[in-house]
């Protein structure tokens, strides 16, 4: 080997020796930091269709079977709950005032003529206010189920066999039917 090549080998030794010095790396210590996050329950009632009811021409002394709203009402009620807060989800349907839920004027059908059958199930009176009475579906919630859905079809019905020409008087009768859940224990 020449000198020249020797000088360059040992050039080369030398760079590389103090480059693997110099790229050694310092680390320091090493810190933690905590994450914390929650998603809060919810419980949510969604009409999916039937927003509105038309029952078209009533006829006092008929039935609600024969005075049914011209669609159904679609429900869906979803929910996201942290256990043990309750063990069942209600879902209600009601009137602000029963006495008054249907108004033509002065002139009303109450609550307790206003029928619903929720699932091809049996007629019942909506008579209730909220959370109280008969819900019109309910289920059970379990460890198993604190995140679900229940979807509902509830169809209308108006009887006024209690009623005649002369106690019901002609006009239009507007009301508002109020669906609300609840998750309680």
């Amino acid at each position: 080997m020449n000198k020249s090549n020797l000088l360059k080998t040992a050039a080369a030794l030398a760079l590389l020796a103090a480059t693997s010095v110099f790229a050694q790396a310092v680390n320091s210590n090493t810190s933690d930091v905590t994450l914390n996050a929650s998603v809060g329950e919810s419980l949510t009632v969604t009409i999916n269709s039937g927003n509105t009811v038309n029952f078209g021409q009533l006829t006092p002394g008929s039935s609600a079977t024969t005075n049914v709203g011209d669609v159904a009402i679609s429900i869906t009620t979803a929910w996201n709950l942290i256990s043990p807060t309750s063990n069942s989800v209600k879902l209600y349907a009601y009137f602000s005032t029963p006495v008054q839920a249907m108004a033509n004027g002065t002139s009303y059908i109450p609550a307790s003529d206003i029928y619903a059958t929720v699932n091809s199930g049996i007629a019942a009176a909506l008579n209730g206010s909220f959370a109280v009475g008969t819900p019109l579906d309910s289920t059970t919630i379990t460890s198993g189920n604190l995140q679900g859905t229940m979807n509902d079809s509830v169809t209308l019905g108006i009887d006024l066999t209690g009623f005649t020409n002369m106690n019901l008087p002609a006009g239009n009768y507007t009301g508002t039917l109020h669906i609300q859940a609840q998750a309680a224990s």
